[in-house]
């Protein structure tokens, strides 16, 4: 039993460092790797009564948008480049 506990720990930790099956915090330190910050789709609101929280970018666009940050390092101008931008 330990044996497999072990091994599902190894096997998460591995998923943690990969783009692809990343989630959450680990997703959020990936994309920081390459200067890509989750987005806020809607500002928080400390106004209202009860306070709304921020609604944030979903990990599955965040996924689709951090292989995108290398097409934003050209300074040709692709359509690539603009896109990520």
């Amino acid at each position: 039993y330990r044996e497999l506990l072990l091994r599902q720990r190894i096997n998460e930790a591995a998923q943690a460092v990969m783009v692809a099956y990343a989630m959450g915090g680990d997703l959020d330190q990936l994309a920081a790797n390459y200067n890509v910050k989750r987005l806020t789709v809607t500002p928080a609101d400390n106004d209202a009564v009860p306070p709304v929280a921020a609604v944030m970018e979903s990990d599955e666009a965040l996924r689709l948008r951090v292989p995108a940050a290398f097409e934003g390092l050209s300074v040709a101008g692709p359509t690539a480049a603009y896109e990520f931008h």
